[in-house]
């Protein structure tokens, strides 16, 4: 079951796999299920170490304690709105704007994180939500 699941997560939110934008998918406890390459470039750490941490490990600012993502009213999940937060990794703290979906998948709520670095490709400054 879980390899579908991961499949059609996969196929849903990896169609290319040179994307411009790093890609963390988390489940509603905000643990990291899966991420692209480019997440590994941006911050310098290994999917496979990524995965199955809490996200608030990643992006400290994304969740306050252990707040379920989307829930905190600081950082609803919006698919158009993109937040500057810091992102700790073995390349150590770094600004990255970041965006927050939620989808489902087989009836589970899963919240699709993108990262772009600030001011790259397809930044918008009106659509940057303050801190």
């Amino acid at each position: 079951m879980m390899r579908t699941t991961e499949a059609r997560i996969d196929k849903a939110i990896f169609p290319e796999p040179h994307s411009l934008s790093g890609v963390l998918v988390c489940d509603s406890r905000g643990r990291v299920l899966l991420c692209n390459d480019v997440v590994e470039q941006m911050i310098g750490s290994r999917a496979a170490d990524l995965e199955g941490q809490p996200v608030a490990v990643l992006i400290p600012d994304i969740a306050a304690g252990d707040a379920p993502l989307g829930k905190d009213s600081r950082y609803p999940a919006n698919p158009d709105v993109w937040r500057r937060l810091r992102a700790v990794g073995a390349a150590g703290e770094k600004q990255f704007d970041i965006c927050l979906s939620k989808f489902e998948v087989d009836g589970a709520p899963l919240f699709l994180l993108r990262l772009r670095h600030p001011g790259g490709a397809g930044s918008h400054r009106s659509r940057l939500s303050p801190v």
